[in-house]
């Protein structure tokens, strides 16, 4: 009886061991720590608690190291061949990972495939390499495939920025796309920067800004120019409106173009009516003792504004150019009026001087 209960006693500890055994260390085959029936030649099975790492490689690396600790690096080789490997390695300033082998080009690839599993086909729903890391003769580049957001877990093009943007050519210039901050009303304006130093002092160049004006994103245009008395703040010197309409020294343009300044150019051409209805018949030709009259009650040329409407207003080049080609041609009515009264003068003269 005490040999019975001995015998069970003992089958029932080497059951309790066996059921505790989570390892496997085969003499061949493959290899599970976690597992006792690893699927690959050597198999990590996790299972701690949350937090706990699954696997822990103490080495480090470094091709410029001759400490001991810096050469021991995680190697990743195709087939037993030292030229063809990946090596990661920890230091003081980071994560690395170099990978080498002896070809012309190299390069990483980070390739993501989604199962499709909801779909009756068995297809995969993408199987492509989203990031490829390429290092050649000629130099280096990375590709994308889709969307890259810097700032943003959501970019919505294929290159999405939440932030501000530097373009820096050498010390002395560089170009900013960034919001306003400025002022509080246009604080979350988009504004284009071009910025350069001086005497190791940041002077402000010429920007576009897109200033609200409304709602549904509507807006001007506008460039700005360095205060040339403080070198950092900046003064409007060119708006596009909303509207379509361009000022230039003026922040509300009221006509296609609108300048507050002088204008200087080799010639205009100007597409407007013209005064040759003054040649047609039925025009009322005023007679000069009612042109008189005007002058005297107006102060000026009947159908030309006055003074004091030019400099309210303004005055059309178009309109006075017509206005005054009008006047001309009324001259020129007079004149051929006043030489046919001179021809009928002279003859009365004559039948006189011939009696």
């Amino acid at each position: 009886m005490k040999v019975k209960t001995i015998l069970t006693l003992i089958a029932a500890a080497f059951a309790s061991i066996g059921s505790a055994q989570t390892n496997t260390f085969p003499s061949s085959g493959n290899v599970g720590i976690g597992t006792i029936s690893p699927n690959a030649t050597f198999e990590v099975l996790g299972n701690g608690s949350a937090g706990t790492p699954a696997a822990i490689v103490n080495n480090t690396w470094s091709a410029y190291s001759n400490e001991a600790e810096d050469n021991r690096p995680f190697l990743i080789r195709r087939s037993t061949s030292n030229n063809e490997q990946l090596a990661a390695y920890v230091q003081d300033q980071g994560l690395f990972f170099n990978y080498k082998n002896d070809e012309t080009n190299s390069s990483i690839h980070f390739r993501l495939r989604n199962l499709d599993i909801e779909g009756s086909d068995g297809s995969f729903a993408s199987d492509r390499t989203v990031l490829r890391l390429h290092s050649g003769q000629y130099g280096s580049s990375a590709t994308i495939d889709g969307f890259l957001g810097v700032g943003t877990s959501t970019p919505a093009v294929p290159l999405d920025v939440f932030g501000e943007v530097n373009l820096t050519a050498g010390a002395q210039n560089r170009i900013k796309l960034a919001n306003s901050k400025s002022d509080t009303t246009n604080a979350n304006s988009p504004k284009l920067s071009f910025f350069a130093q001086s005497s190791g002092s940041s002077i402000t160049g010429p920007s576009i800004q897109k200033i609200n004006t409304g709602t549904y994103g509507r807006g001007d245009l506008v460039i700005f120019q360095h205060n040339l008395a403080d070198y950092t703040s900046e003064q409007e010197v060119m708006r596009i409106h909303y509207s379509g309409n361009v000022g230039i020294g003026t922040s509300n343009p009221t006509h296609k173009l609108s300048v507050s300044g002088t204008i200087r150019s080799k010639e205009v051409i100007v597409e407007t009516g013209w005064s040759d209805f003054v040649f047609e018949d039925g025009y009322d030709l005023r007679s000069l003792n009612e042109v008189e009259d005007h002058i005297d009650e107006h102060g000026h040329l009947p159908d030309v504004p006055s003074a004091k409407i030019v400099e309210s207003e303004g005055l059309s080049v178009g309109e006075a150019q017509k206005i005054m080609m009008q006047k001309i041609e009324e001259l020129t009515l007079y004149m051929i009026e006043k030489d046919k009264q001179i021809e009928e003068l002279q003859k009365e003269v004559e039948k006189l001087k011939s009696n």
